[in-house]
């Protein structure tokens, strides 16, 4: 099967090519720069011309869009590059369509506040990038329905891994470890959240790309957890090494529970790796 995969480079992009490879899997994979082993041509999405040289003119199995803007710790990004590279990929697929498309979407798209997700629940981004994700869906949904294209979306909760430079409090926690800095909690700690491995996107798309039905569906692991379970995993992997600096709330408390009834009947999916197994995973590779 030949697959073009977006965003390649990135901590999602990286974990379904090293998987999707040693599955027997064509992967083409495309990313802004070509920086590591799982680039096979540097494209910027963002450049309406991006795929006027040289860009092969195959007929893809599976197109996977894994490429978004997110915020970093080093920058900020404009979110409606979302929209604008979801635009430039369609434009290019458009003379070829592939079998089918799956669509790397986020949680962040519903109403975080109105109680534990399902696919049924009310769409209702509260920030600019959970509003250029749905944007993004929207449009690839309406394409593929236009263009006979089979269309999956797969809304993902908090992916955490090795080499994440994203500002979530996982990534901001390993930091300030490695760097023998405090951790900053904020509020009371009770704060509940949901995460998956990075590495086992991998497993995951593979059975996302099985069924010859569309489907939208939450990929979550569905055991919630709150700042202060994550603390503790952290004291316990470096046996209690680490300060915490408890700091005044700067934003309204959110609880992250989500239905993977869905995601369980569909996908048919191994055990997750456990958030204290994925954590250590990090601190010691």
């Amino acid at each position: 099967m030949k697959i073009l995969l977006t965003g390649a480079n990135g901590l999602i992009g990286s974990a379904i090519s090293k998987h999707l490879s040693k599955e027997g899997f064509s992967i083409f994979g495309i990313s802004k720069t070509k920086s590591t082993p799982y680039t096979s041509m540097a494209v910027d999405l963002l450049d309406s011309k991006c795929f006027e040289k040289d860009f092969p003119s195959t007929k893809w199995d599976t197109v996977v869009h894994c490429a978004a803007a997110m915020p970093t710790a080093a920058k900020q990004v404009d979110f409606f590059e979302n929209v604008v590279m979801t635009s430039n990929l369609s434009k290019l697929l458009e003379m070829n369509p592939p079998k089918q498309i799956i669509f790397i979407g986020s949680i962040d798209i519903y109403d975080l506040g109105s109680g534990p997700l399902s696919e049924n629940s009310p769409v209702n981004p509260p920030t600019r990038y959970g509003l250029s994700k749905w944007l993004s869906e929207e449009w690839l949904r309406v394409w593929c329905k236009q263009n006979r294209v089979l269309f999956k979306s797969l809304r993902l909760t908090h992916i955490y891994g090795p080499n994440d430079n994203g500002r979530k409090f996982i990534a901001n926690a390993v930091r300030s470890i490695q760097t023998n800095l405090p951790i900053d909690l904020y509020g009371d700690g009770l704060d509940l959240r949901d995460f998956i491995y990075s590495e086992d996107m991998g497993p995951i798309l593979h059975a996302a790309i099985k069924p010859t039905t569309g489907f939208t569906i939450n990929v979550a692991s569905g055991k919630s957890v709150t700042i202060l379970d994550l603390i503790k995993c952290f004291k316990e992997i470096t046996r209690g090494t680490i300060e915490v600096v408890q700091r005044e709330r700067a934003k309204p408390k959110i609880d992250y529970q989500i239905d993977t009834t869905k995601m369980n009947n569909l996908l048919s999916l191994e055990d997750l790796t456990p958030i204290n197994e994925g954590l250590r995973k990090i601190m010691y590779p």
